[in-house]
């Protein structure tokens, strides 16, 4: 009985700690982490790097930085397996990271994102987050944005701890009763 309560938990804790639910590209050979968080869209009528981060910084609060500024073309931007879900390979590994398009139809010309899952990769919905994607005609620049503590750990890790920990219990209440 203690066996199989054993197996199923480590069982869960495997489960948990793959990457069953990230998204990946090129037939499933590249792991691109999981769809990032909108988190602000606005238009803004000066693109200067004081303008975006002042707009960044309103929103994020905090002691943001910018840390990469780039052109981005249409054809550095990966289709992933989900519909309409676009993966971009980052400079660095930003918490947070701007896309300021050019020439959309609609309000909105800067969208900021939260980077979530593996932070060297944006995974943009571009139908859902984006206007539409046929609203958009090109993507002026790309800003990465990080803080003083841009690292995350992964989910994964503190499944390992806690099964490591769990082990280390077990183990002591055998010896105590051995």
């Amino acid at each position: 009985m203690k066996k199989s309560i054993l197996m199923s938990i480590l069982f869960l804790c495997l489960a948990f700690a793959n990457t069953a639910w990230s998204l990946t590209i090129t037939g499933g050979t590249i792991n691109v982490g999981v769809q990032d968080t909108l988190i602000g869209q606005a238009h803004l009528d000066n693109s200067g790097d004081a303008t975006e981060l002042a707009w960044v910084k309103s929103i994020v609060g905090g002691t943001i930085t910018l840390d990469e500024k780039y052109n981005s073309q249409g054809n550095d931007w990966v289709l992933t397996d989900a519909a309409n879900v676009f993966a971009l390979h980052l400079l660095g590994s930003p918490a947070y990271f701007l896309i300021k398009t050019g020439n959309v139809v609609g309000p909105n010309d800067h969208f900021l994102f939260e980077n979530n899952g593996l932070l060297d990769w944006a995974v943009i919905n571009v139908g859902e987050n984006i206007v539409a994607i046929d609203a958009i005609q090109k993507v002026s620049h790309l800003d990465e944005f990080g803080t003083e503590t841009t690292a995350v750990p992964e989910p994964g890790t503190f499944v390992l701890l806690g099964a490591g920990l769990f082990g280390l219990a077990i183990y002591g209440k055998r010896r105590r009763n051995a």
